[in-house]
């Protein structure tokens, strides 16, 4: 958890004002945590990261008595959403859960350039309907960009020795049914995964190489009837080091393959949550000499991730 790039912004009575005037995207919407605790937790980390560049996320620590007092808080953990353009501030009343604050925040929508030049999704699945920006406002057309897909392993030698290798970190693999390419359940899998590593990527954050595995790969069939994996199009989390798997068995409120869904679930295994299932004897290649985890891949296969992210989800505890 130590890892997590921290997007947070300290705001406190002294400097709130700057933040609700600037907030990182020339005055528009913001979200304001406070809190009681001195750390920020991974959980307002992942929220920053999520809206890095489309939503500035702020933490009041309750001591800030004077910031505590104009936003009426009484209770804490308690998330404000201060839409911008002279909007009343939104206060919060769900579970304290990433999903559900994510749907929350992104109620408003705001035309952004993250700092890559990439279109944020959270602006993309917002209301339309909310904010409006005033008459005076400078608005900046959102730059749209291509979602680059995640890699195919194209082969069961490729599957085996990227996940499946006695010294395979952990990955996430989507098994794709028989004519995927016009399955639109496998389009949204493919692209629920391809969105959060870019979002990752853009982050400079640490997270799980994603591959898809083509329904013609022996490896697709080999898993899923040691695992007996029955859907058309699955997603299962792998690390053949320490022996482990775990199955993303189904949707949340944004239904099955949902970004909030799959991310929620990424996040847990990221952190060390949840229960892993110890994999099936025999899955598990042995590996031959000087065959490295990359090795035989195509630059198309590669993981969309830095050598380093790879090492570093090593440790699931992240």
């Amino acid at each position: 958890m130590d890892k997590m790039n921290n997007h947070v912004v300290k705001v406190t009575d002294a400097n709130v004002n700057d933040f609700l005037a600037d907030g990182g995207n020339g005055g528009g919407p913001r979200a304001l945590l406070f809190t009681d605790k001195n750390k920020v937790t991974p959980l307002l980390k992942g929220l920053a990261i999520e809206f890095l560049g489309v939503l500035p996320v702020g933490q009041v620590r309750s001591g800030e008595t004077e910031t505590v007092t104009r936003f009426g808080v009484t209770s804490f953990p308690t998330l404000v959403l201060v839409p911008g353009g002279g909007a009343e501030p939104e206060v919060y009343d769900g579970e304290m859960k990433k999903p559900a604050m994510v749907a929350f925040l992104s109620k408003v929508k705001v035309a952004a350039t993250n700092p890559t030049g990439a279109h944020s999704d959270a602006a993309d699945t917002a209301d339309t309907t909310t904010t409006k920006p005033s008459a005076t406002a400078q608005v900046t057309a959102p730059v749209i960009v291509d979602v680059p897909p995640i890699p195919t392993l194209a082969t069961a030698d490729k599957v085996a020795a990227r996940c499946l290798g006695p010294k395979s970190s952990t990955c996430v693999l989507v098994l794709l049914p028989e004519g995927e390419g016009a399955h639109s359940i496998a389009h949204k899998a493919l692209e629920t995964l391809a969105g959060s590593a870019l979002r990752h990527s853009r982050a400079n954050a640490h997270f799980l190489p994603f591959f898809a595995v083509a329904h013609d790969n022996g490896a697709g069939a080999e898993i899923r009837e040691a695992l007996d994996l029955k859907g058309d199009v699955e997603i299962v989390a792998l690390n053949g080091r320490r022996g482990w798997w775990r199955h993303y068995d189904g949707g949340g409120s944004d239904g099955a393959f949902g970004t909030a869904s799959v991310e929620a679930w990424i996040d847990s295994i990221r952190m060390g949550e949840g229960v892993k299932s110890r994999l099936p004897e025999g899955l598990v290649k042995s590996e031959s000499k000087g065959t490295a985890a990359t090795e035989g891949l195509e630059p198309s296969e590669t993981p969309v991730v830095k050598e380093s992210d790879a090492a570093a989800a090593e440790h699931e505890e992240l």
